[in-house]
């Protein structure tokens, strides 16, 4: 399934040599599964989405936790023409923690039924896939000279938002279903990466701490 269209819904499309990056992966990577704790205590009406604050993508995800099939509506406010958002950057850290405690994973959720079709995916494939391209639209925005620098920051946040989740995506590569094992290919390679694009560094830190993420001392 190609990242650039996920279940009916059209989503358009390392830095390295940052002192101030370098420091914060290495942060991430030892804090391990605390990097994405901080997606929980998110205030969602301070962060910036598609159609404004992100009070409504909170509920959204609440929606999402007891099965019901609104993930259509989530793309559509932090991924809208595969744009990235402050939001963007919560609700990946918020989904890296739903597949590792397993808040979702295999329950089977109708997809087609708003195509009158009968297709059903496990609410991991989805998680994996939206993640994806996340990640896809991240690393595009990070390997364009044209990027402008606060939204090359955005991009930058995503992607560590999502590097906690290395060890998932390590497995779901293996996985024998075709959906995550191509989602974890694309995030692997995302996540792996360098950058051409600049990044404001004074909007990332902001953006982080407004977030709640575990920023280092610099």
């Amino acid at each position: 399934m190609s990242r650039k269209v996920l279940f009916g819904i059209e989503s358009k499309r390392c830095i390295r040599g940052c002192p101030v990056l370098d420091v914060f992966r290495a942060h991430v990577a030892y804090h391990g599964r605390m990097a994405v704790q901080w997606a929980s205590k998110v205030e969602w009406e301070q962060l910036q989405s598609a159609f404004g604050d992100s009070r409504e993508v909170g509920e959204l995800l609440k929606l999402i936790l007891v099965g019901e099939d609104v993930w259509g509506d989530l793309i559509g406010h932090v991924m809208h023409q595969g744009t990235i958002y402050e939001g963007t950057i919560a609700v990946a850290g918020w989904l890296v923690d739903a597949l590792q405690t397993k808040r979702l994973d295999k329950r089977l959720i109708p997809v087609g039924k708003m195509f009158g079709r009968s297709d059903v995916l496990s609410e991991r494939a989805i998680t994996f896939g939206v993640l994806a391209s996340m990640a896809e639209d991240a690393r595009d925005a990070l390997r364009s000279t044209s990027t402008p620098k606060r939204y090359g920051a955005l991009a930058t946040l995503v992607l560590e938002a999502l590097r906690p989740g290395i060890p998932l995506y390590e497995a779901g590569a293996k996985d024998p279903d075709d959906q995550i094992n191509e989602a974890s290919a694309t995030l692997l390679d995302a996540l792996a990466g360098g950058s051409v694009a600049g990044i404001d560094r004074q909007y990332l830190l902001s953006v982080g701490k407004k977030l709640g993420m575990p920023l280092p001392p610099v």
